[in-house]
């Protein structure tokens, strides 16, 4: 029994407040089905330091529920795959508070799939993917410089967007 999974999202990149969608494929390649028991969505976060992924619990994104629940098995076929797919809502931007480029402008998506062959559980966990949450729709401003500082008009806010 060999099975695998990919994760795929409906866009790589998206807009603050929009819904897309996170589909895991799980690919079975053995001779013998096997039963999806749950599907737990994930996200996660990368230290601008290094390179581990890790669990974020804090991210600012709603992730729906897959339709594979505990006591709901959900068969993949002897060599076949079954695609099952849940809706994540991004609740940032590529700015943070201060008007400057966000520390984490992106995430990772992913799951823990545990499944069973009738005779064993095994959980499986396939590599996450990046998304990139845009503050508005087609945004060509990456991130937006402003000067709270004006003498004069203490209320006015003059912002100087750069443009990649």
């Amino acid at each position: 029994m060999a099975v695998t999974a990919v994760i795929t999202l409906s866009n790589y990149a998206g807009v603050s407040n929009q819904t897309q969608t996170v589909t895991c494929t799980v690919t079975n390649t053995g001779a013998a089905a096997v039963n999806v028991v749950t599907i737990r969505p994930m996200k996660y976060s990368t230290p601008d330091s290094g390179t581990t992924i890790s669990a974020n619990s804090t991210l600012p994104v709603s992730l729906g529920m897959p339709p594979v629940q505990q006591g709901q098995n959900v068969t993949v076929p002897a060599s076949g795959t079954l695609a099952i797919a849940w809706d994540m809502v991004p609740f940032m931007s590529g700015l943070n508070m201060q008007g400057e480029a966000s520390a984490f402008p992106y995430f990772y998506l992913g799951c823990v799939i545990r499944y069973t062959d009738g005779t064993s559980f095994t959980e499986l966990t396939p590599t996450p993917v990046r998304f990139w949450c845009q503050s508005q729709p087609n945004a060509a401003v990456l991130y937006a410089k402003c000067d709270f500082t004006n003498p004069e008009n203490s209320y006015l806010l003059a912002c100087e967007s750069l443009v990649a």
